[in-house]
C-alpha cells in the first residue's frame, strides 16, 4: 500500500482492505488444499453473499491514513509519470527495495523490506546529495551516525523519508 502510493498510479483498494478484512474473496492463487478445504467457495464473497466486518478494530487503519496523507501532501510529485521523477537506488540487497521520487520542489526516499522474516539495515551516506532525512511517518529528523544514516527496516516494513 505504501509503495503503491508513492508511484504515479491510482492506488488500488480491494473491497474490505480499508477495514483490515482478513478473509479472502476467493482461493484462486497460492492456496494449499488444506486452506481450500477450510474456505469453501460457498463461504467466499466472490461466489456468494459476504459481509464486511465494519466493527472490527484495525490497528493498521491509522498507518493507512498516514500513507494517504503523505500522498496528498506530495501529490504533484507522486502523480507525475515522468521517468526522471523515479530514481532506483541499488543498495546491494535483493530483498530491499529503495527508490527516490524527486522533482524541483520535493525529494522523497522510499525504503521497503521485501523480507517478511528478517529485519534489514540500510546505510545511506550523509553528504551533499543526502544532507538530511526526515521520517514522514513520525516527522522526526534522522540523525547521521559516523557519516551515515542508519535505517532499520522491520520485516515487511516500509519507511518514507523526505530528503532536504
Amino acid at each position: 500500500w505504501a509503495v503503491n502510493n508513492m508511484l504515479p498510479v491510482i492506488p488500488f483498494i480491494h473491497n474490505g482492505f480499508e477495514l483490515g478484512e482478513k478473509n479472502p474473496v476467493n482461493t484462486g492463487l497460492n492456496f494449499t488444499p488444506e486452506q481450500i478445504a477450510r474456505l469453501p467457495s460457498e463461504n467466499l464473497p466472490l461466489f456468494s453473499e459476504g459481509m464486511l466486518k465494519w466493527k472490527t478494530p484495525d490497528i493498521i487503519c491509522d498507518w493507512k491514513a498516514k500513507v494517504s496523507a503523505i500522498r496528498v501532501k506530495y501529490l504533484d510529485l507522486l502523480s507525475d509519470p515522468a521517468h526522471e521523477t523515479v530514481v532506483p537506488w541499488h543498495l546491494g540487497d535483493e530483498k530491499t527495495f529503495v527508490f527516490e521520487r524527486k522533482n524541483s520542489s520535493a525529494r522523497l526516499l522510499v525504503t521497503a523490506n521485501g523480507d517478511f522474516k528478517s529485519a534489514k539495515h540500510l546505510e545511506i551516506n550523509h553528504n551533499e546529495l543526502v544532507p538530511s532525512l526526515t521520517d514522514l511517518f513520525t516527522s522526526e529528523p534522522f540523525v547521521p551516525i559516523s557519516g551515515k544514516f542508519k535505517v532499520e527496516l522491520l520485516p515487511g516494513q516500509v519507511r518514507i523519508f523526505e530528503i532536504r
